[in-house]
C-alpha cells in the first residue's frame, strides 16, 4: 500500500509499504510500531520545511534490529548526500523513541557528501563498527575545506572523537583553511598497525613541509589525546622565511600532537641539509611567533648547515639535547673559516663546557694573482673550554669563556716571498689586539705541549727558510681586557729553552721579555743559508735575553748576550751551493770584523715598527736588532 502524511511543515510519503506485525494489543500507531516484525519501503520521501532537510530514499527495509537502505539522497541545509546499501543494527524502538545517533554496526556500500556545513557543536553519537565501501567528499566545514576519496573504510567506537580504530585507502585528501593547507596524494591509515602517507604537504601563512613519503605506529587516538609512538619520512623538504631544511629522511619518537605545537622525545635525521637566511641588516629573517616542534634530543647522521655564507659539514653521528640545559656531541664537524677547511673531531657541548678532540686546519689554495701572505695550516688533540656562553658561539660564532685550554696545537706558517706585496694596511701593533679581533674572549687560555713552526720561501733562492718551536707551553691571562698577559715557554730548534713574558701596560704600548738559553748557532743556518744567504761555521750561544717596551711607533730596549767561536760565510745570493768570485775574501773580511766570542756583554734595542708588518715580524726585528747590536758593538756588563 501506499501511505502519505503531510502537515504544515513536514511532508512524508511512503509507496509501496509493507509492514507484518503480530500480538498488537490495541490500535495506537506506537503500538503497532513496536510489534512490526519487517517492515518493506519501496520508496520514502521526506520533507521537513522547519529543519530544512529533503529525503528520498528506496528500498527500505527494517526488522527489529536492522535497518537497510538500497539507495537514497538526502539534502540537510546546504549539505548534499546520497547513500547506497544501507545496513544498521538498530532496535527499532530506540529509532521510535528518536535515537537516530547510536548504532551498533553501520555498513554503507558507498556515501558522497558534498556542499555546506555550518559549524556547531559536534553531537553525541557512537557507532560501535563502521565500514565505507567507497566515500567521496567535498565539503565546506565553516572556513575549512575539505574533500578527499576514500575506500575500504573501517572504524571501531566511532564517534563526535577520533575513532579508536581507523583503517582505509585515502586518497586525494585535502584540508584547506585560511591559514594552513594539508594534502595527501594518497595514505594507507591502519591506527592500529601502520599507516602510510604519499607526498604529504603541510603549508600555514610562513612554513611550508613536504614528504615524499611518511609511516606512523602507535598511533594513541583518545579523548584529547593525540600522539604517534614513531613516525617516518622520507625526502623531508621544510621551507620558511629563515630558513630551508632537505633531508634524505627523518624518524621522529613519541610525538605529541594535543598542543598547539608538537613534541617529540626523539628527532633523526638523515643527511639534512639547511640553509639559514639573513636580513640586509645580517639579523635572522626568522618571525618570533613561529613556533617549531619542540624536540628534547635530536640526532643527525652526516648533514650540512649554511648560514651567513658558511657552510658547516657534518659527518658521522652528531646528537644535540635541549632539556635540562644544552649538549651536543658531534662525531666530526668540517666548515671553512678564514680561507681554511677546519675539521674538528669529538666535539662535545655540555651546559658551559665545550671540549674537542683532534682538530685539523688545512689552507685553501691561494687563488691566481695572489699576493703575499701567510699560509697557515695547524692541528691540535684536544681543546676544552670551561664557562662557555653558548648563545655568542651559535649566533655570532663568538668564543667566550672562562678558561680554554689546548692541547698539543701545531702550527705551520709559510710565507712564499715570491709573491707579489699585498696592498699596505696598517696590521694588529700587539698580540692583544690580534685575540681580540679573532672573537675570543677568555680569562685565561693554556697551550700545552705546542709546536710552531715559521717558515718563508726566498724570493731570490725559491729555497725555504725555517725556524721552530717544540714543547710549547703558555698561558694568556685577561685576553680582552687592559690587563693583558703573556707567558711561553718552549725549545727552539729542539736545543735550546726559551721564555717569553708579554704584558700590554696601555692601548699604546706593550712591554715583554725574552729569553733563551744555550744551543749550537749554527742550527740557525735553517733560515739564515736560504733566506740571508749567510752561513755560520761555528759558534755556540750561552745565553741571550732582551726586555724591550714597545708602542705603536718604536721599541727601545736592552739586550744582553753570552756567544763563543762565532765563524761565518757569505754565500752566492742565487745559488748558495755555488761559489762565486771573492766569496772567500768577503767571508774572511767579515770574520775579521766579527767579534767570534762574547761574554756577557750588551747592547740597546733600538726597532722602528713598520705599521703595514705583523705583530710577530715586530717582535723578530726587535729581537734582530738586539741581537745584531751586541754582536756589532756589545759593552761588557758590569756586574
Amino acid at each position: 500500500m501506499d501511505l502519505r502524511y503531510e502537515n504544515t511543515h513536514q511532508h512524508l510519503n511512503l509507496a509501496k509499504l509493507d509492514a507484518y506485525a503480530h500480538d498488537i494489543t490495541d490500535l495506537s500507531w506506537r503500538s503497532m510500531a513496536r510489534q512490526l516484525n519487517v517492515v518493506h519501503v519501496g520508496r520514502l520521501l521526506w520533507r521537513d520545511d522547519v529543519k530544512n532537510i529533503q529525503c528520498n530514499l528506496n528500498h527500505i527495509s527494517v526488522t527489529p534490529t536492522r535497518a537497510y537502505v538500497g539507495k537514497g539522497s538526502a539534502t540537510v541545509d546546504s549539505l548534499d548526500v546520497e547513500i547506497s546499501e544501507f545496513h544498521g543494527s538498530h532496535r527499532v524502538s530506540s529509532l521510535l523513541e528518536g535515537d537516530f545517533l547510536n548504532w551498533q554496526s553501520v555498513e554503507i556500500g558507498s556515501l558522497s557528501l558534498g556542499g555546506y556545513v555550518s559549524p556547531s557543536e559536534p553531537k553525541n553519537f557512537s557507532i560501535g563498527r563502521l565500514t565505507i565501501g567507497r566515500l567521496d567528499a567535498d565539503i565546506l566545514l565553516g572556513s575549512h575545506h575539505l574533500s578527499t576519496r576514500m575506500r575500504n573504510l573501517l572504524g571501531h567506537s566511532v564517534g563526535s572523537g577520533f575513532p579508536a580504530h581507523l583503517e582505509g585507502g585515502f586518497y586525494e585528501f585535502r584540508v584547506v583553511s585560511p591559514d594552513m593547507h594539508f594534502e595527501v596524494d594518497s595514505a594507507l591509515l591502519d591506527t592500529e598497525r601502520l599507516s602510510q602517507l604519499y607526498n604529504l604537504r603541510v603549508t600555514d601563512n610562513t612554513t611550508r613541509i613536504a614528504t615524499s613519503y611518511a609511516e606512523a605506529s602507535g598511533l594513541a587516538l583518545e579523548g584529547n589525546r593525540r600522539s604517534v609512538a614513531r613516525l617516518f619520512m622520507r625526502q623531508l623538504h621544510v621551507d620558511s622565511p629563515s630558513w630551508t631544511m632537505n633531508s634524505d629522511s627523518a624518524l621522529f619518537s613519541n610525538v605529541d600532537l594535543s598542543g598547539p605545537v608538537p613534541d617529540a622525545e626523539r628527532a633523526e635525521l638523515f643527511t639534512p641539509i639547511v640553509h639559514r637566511e639573513f636580513g640586509d641588516e645580517g639579523v635572522s629573517a626568522l618571525n618570533d611567533t613561529i613556533e617549531l616542534p619542540r624536540i628534547a634530543e635530536l640526532v643527525l647522521h652526516s648533514g650540512e648547515f649554511n648560514s651567513a655564507g658558511r657552510t658547516y659539514t657534518l659527518a658521522g653521528t652528531s646528537r644535540i639535547r635541549i632539556q635540562n640545559g644544552i649538549a651536543m656531541e658531534f662525531e666530526q664537524l668540517s666548515f671553512s673559516f678564514s680561507n681554511h677547511d677546519v675539521d674538528l673531531y669529538d666535539l662535545r657541548i655540555d651546559g658551559s663546557t665545550v671540549h674537542t678532540g683532534l682538530m685539523k686546519a688545512r689552507p685553501q689554495p691561494l687563488p691566481p694573482g695572489a699576493t703575499e701572505t701567510d699560509i697557515i695550516s695547524g692541528e691540535w688533540q684536544s681543546v676544552k673550554a670551561s664557562g662557555l656562553m653558548i648563545d655568542d658561539l651559535i649566533q655570532s660564532q663568538h668564543i667566550i669563556a672562562d678558561t680554554i685550554l689546548v692541547n698539543n696545537l701545531v702550527l705551520d706558517v709559510v710565507r712564499d716571498k715570491r709573491l707579489n706585496d699585498p696592498e699596505p694596511i696598517e696590521k694588529d701593533f700587539a698580540i692583544s689586539d690580534l685575540i681580540a679581533n679573532s672573537g675570543i674572549k677568555s680569562d685565561i687560555i693554556r697551550l700545552r705541549g705546542g709546536r710552531i713552526r715559521y717558515a718563508e720561501m726566498s724570493e731570490t733562492t725559491g729555497e725555504e727558510g725555517s725556524i721552530w718551536f717544540d714543547q710549547l707551553d703558555a698561558e694568556i691571562r685577561n685576553a680582552d681586557s687592559d690587563r693583558f698577559e703573556f707567558d711561553a715557554r718552549a725549545q727552539v730548534y729542539g736545543q735550546a729553552p726559551i721564555a717569553v713574558a708579554y704584558t700590554k701596560t696601555d692601548d699604546s704600548s706593550f712591554r715583554m721579555k725574552v729569553d733563551v738559553g744555550g744551543m749550537d748557532l749554527t742550527a740557525l743556518n735553517n733560515v739564515l743559508r736560504p733566506l740571508q744567504s749567510i752561513e755560520l761555521k761555528s759558534g755556540y750561544l750561552d745565553r741571550f735575553r732582551f726586555e724591550a717596551t714597545a708602542t705603536r711607533d718604536s721599541a727601545r730596549g736592552r739586550a744582553e748576550m753570552s756567544y763563543t767561536n762565532l765563524h761565518m760565510a757569505l754565500l752566492n745570493k742565487t745559488d748558495p751551493d755555488k761559489k762565486w768570485l771573492g766569496q772567500d775574501i768577503v767571508s774572511f773580511l767579515a770574520n775579521g770584523v766579527l767579534r767570534h766570542n762574547r761574554e756577557s756583554s750588551w747592547a740597546p734595542v733600538e726597532e722602528i715598527r713598520i705599521p703595514e708588518k705583523s705583530v710577530f715580524n715586530y717582535w723578530k726585528r726587535i729581537a734582530v736588532n738586539g741581537a745584531l747590536n751586541v754582536v756589532r758593538k756589545g759593552k761588557k756588563v758590569r756586574r
